[in-house]
């Protein structure tokens, strides 16, 4: 059984995902103006799964193209394409964006003073759903808040920026400690997954270092990687991860505030999924990737004699 770590290749697969809203979320202010803002300010994330909720505090700050994220010491720079933390980082020879899906519908309006700002309020519709609700700072273009709902239409994540202001450099003096970055080169997807996933398509295909591909998928709202490691591959940052029943199959998934992990294996693969996705669109996109491996009839007669 050998054993891998994803922490490199993901700063890098889910750059979308880290704490900013989706880019095709209001097509009027939010995605051109905020690349060219300077702020920063203190970001609180929480999701639920299965009424277990998690939270987590962010310290954030946004100088053009780029974003520092921090949070308990450890800290991450994102830019288009790139992402740094520690001693060095990853980043994408190339990258593709992704339109918001014709499944959402878009509706904005002029929104309720938040922390002293003027702000644009933007739904996004699923159907007959919110899926989503922004609120904009207009002057900057920065996501002051996010709430993102469940097929339920019940709240599942909730990221609201509790101080806002001007930044104060922080992050080039971090930039001018990092290290070297290496790249990662895109490839042609592989056997293992489809192209088309509950509505989701693939973005883009990067080549892992030890073999297997990290897969980036986007409806235009919503991301995740699937990344395909060896047969009972053991994934260090999925060691405390819980077995979950999702569909008809059995996983092991961990949630942490901004995104959620599940792992399972199909036949040959170690299957590792990471994404921002709310829990109804994770059942969806499970259904429509291999289904977890049973194992053999003494396995299952063993489980079930035996717990």
């Amino acid at each position: 059984m050998s054993s891998h770590r994803l922490v490199a290749t993901l700063l890098a697969g889910l750059v979308s995902v880290a704490l900013v809203a989706p880019a095709s979320a209001d097509d009027t202010i939010a995605t051109d103006q905020s690349r060219n803002e300077i702020y920063s300010g203190v970001r609180v994330v929480v999701s639920i799964w299965d009424g277990v909720a998690s939270a987590g505090v962010y310290d954030i700050e946004h100088i053009g193209d780029m974003e520092y994220v921090s949070i308990d010491g450890a800290w991450l720079v994102l830019g288009e394409g790139s992402a740094t933390s520690g001693g060095g980082g990853m980043a994408l020879a190339g990258w593709s964006d992704i339109a918001l899906s014709d499944k959402y519908q878009v509706r904005s309006a002029v929104g309720k003073s938040m922390l002293g700002r003027t702000t644009r309020m933007v739904e996004v519709m699923e159907g007959d759903l919110v899926r989503s609700r922004f609120r904009f700072d207009i002057r900057t273009g920065a996501p002051l808040s996010t709430k993102i709902f469940d097929g339920d239409g019940e709240l599942f994540r909730s990221s609201t920026m509790v101080s806002f202001g001007r930044a104060n450099l922080r992050l080039y003096r971090e930039l001018l400690e990092t290290g070297t970055q290496d790249i990662m080169m895109s490839v042609a997807l592989g056997d293992a997954l489809p192209e088309k996933v509950a509505g989701y398509q693939v973005a883009d295909v990067y080549e892992m270092n030890g073999g297997g591909q990290q897969v980036f998928y986007s409806d235009g709202l919503f991301s995740f990687s699937v990344f395909t490691l060896a047969k009972n591959t053991t994934v260090s940052e999925l060691a405390e991860a819980d077995e979950v029943t999702i569909g008809s199959g059995k996983y092991r998934r961990f949630a942490s505030p901004t995104v959620v992990w599940v792992t399972w294996t199909a036949g040959d693969v170690t299957y590792v999924l990471v994404g921002d996705v709310p829990p109804d669109h994770l059942e969806a996109v499970l259904a429509e990737l291999p289904n977890p491996s049973r194992g053999n009839f003494l396995t299952r007669w063993w489980g079930r004699m035996f717990g």
